[in-house]
């Protein structure tokens, strides 16, 4: 069973799983409506109903907080987009591009 969020002005859902008798819930958001969100939700159930592990390909940290700034924080001050570009730089030195990994993506 999915619950769907709206964030701002984009919906997410998250979808329960359990593996090795944990909780594992599957989350994916940036949709602009919430229908969006229950279509891809639906998909993702029918997936693990059929016993497929649903394929989400990881996303370098540093690709993700960069579209996550741009996603998020357009009407913000120089000052503020000057932090930004620095936490970006920062997080790309020590993190390289190693993959963001959240629990819905395996």
């Amino acid at each position: 069973m999915a619950s769907y969020q709206k964030r701002g002005n984009r919906w997410y859902f998250t979808v329960s799983r359990m593996v090795d008798g944990k909780s594992k819930p599957i989350r994916k958001g940036g949709f602009r409506t919430k229908k969006e969100a229950q279509i891809a939700a639906a998909e993702i159930e029918a997936q693990l109903s059929r016993g497929l592990l649903p394929h989400l390909t990881p996303v370098p940290i540093d690709e993700y907080f960069d579209k996550w700034v741009r996603l998020y924080k357009t009407n913000i001050s120089v000052t503020t987009r000057k932090h930004y570009e620095y936490t970006y730089k920062a997080i790309k030195e020590y993190f390289g591009s190693k993959p963001f990994t959240r629990d819905y993506q395996t």
